[in-house]
């Protein structure tokens, strides 16, 4: 009986893994035009933009929020691609997106799909997360010239945050690195936006 158990399970294993693999092979990056947009800055330059809809088989693995094809920083206008399969499945998507161009809070971001746009309002974290959540000291003010913070948007890995800020640093100091972590936390932005953060911040030693 237990045999027959690990079996099955293992043939069931097998068959969603060769179907994500099949999926992921045929999917064809498609720019669309989501159903939710959420925009939220940050005191550090930050703009983490999340866009939801649903789409034929998304793959979220591949799927991307990109800025608009003119050559304007910051950008003003993005698009949202999902990669889509060739099924019958009609499923939803959530897709994310993290820039660091802007000192200060744009009031507002398009997104361009074929056939029109829509400008989508930027909200700050502060705004977001509202007077009874405590605010991280280091998502609240500006940073020094040698400081970064990533951010993980509704995730829990701290790989992709640490990651996200080394990044920053590695621009400001090609060939210089030498971060080190400060601080390591997460914050939840609630309704009615419904989105959270993992943050790292690190710090560049001379």
């Amino acid at each position: 009986m237990i045999k027959k158990f690990v079996i099955t399970c293992f043939v069931v294993l097998v068959s969603t893994f060769l179907f994500q693999a099949n999926l992921e092979a045929q999917c064809v990056l498609s720019t669309v035009e989501p159903e939710n947009v959420t925009a939220i800055w940050f005191r550090n330059g930050t703009l983490s933009i999340m866009a939801e809809g649903h789409a034929q088989c998304p793959y979220p693995a591949k799927s991307e929020i990109i800025p608009g094809p003119e050559s304007i920083i910051p950008p003003v206008n993005y698009l949202v691609k999902i990669c889509e399969g060739n099924c019958e499945i009609y499923a939803p998507y959530r897709v994310t997106g993290t820039f660091h161009y802007y000192k200060t809070m744009p009031k507002s971001i398009t997104i361009v799909y074929p056939g029109g746009s829509k400008q989508v309002p930027v909200h700050s974290i502060t705004e977001v997360v509202g007077k009874k959540t405590v605010m991280p000291k280091c998502l609240s003010e500006e940073l020094g010239p040698n400081e970064a913070i990533g951010i993980a948007p509704n995730s829990f890995d701290i790989t992709r945050a640490y990651s996200n800020a080394v990044e920053q640093l590695q621009k400001r100091f090609p060939g210089q690195l030498n971060a080190v972590v400060e601080e390591i936390g997460s914050i939840g932005a609630g309704t009615p936006i419904g989105i959270f953060y993992t943050y790292v911040k690190v710090k560049q030693q001379n």
